[in-house]
């Protein structure tokens, strides 16, 4: 079974939340990880896409 668009979206967010969590940045979980311009929050997305 393959994820839909929606459920794709939120994994990328939560995962890269969560590698942003393990280098000790909390963010808000409203934040979208996704339209961060931070190098460090756009490697963590980067990471989450693979």
């Amino acid at each position: 079974m393959e994820l839909g668009y929606f459920q794709k979206d939120v994994l990328i967010e939560k995962l890269a939340k969560k590698f942003y969590a393990i280098q000790g940045y909390v963010v808000p979980e409203s934040y979208r990880m996704q339209s961060a311009t931070h190098p460090a929050e756009r490697a963590c997305v980067a990471l989450a896409k693979r």
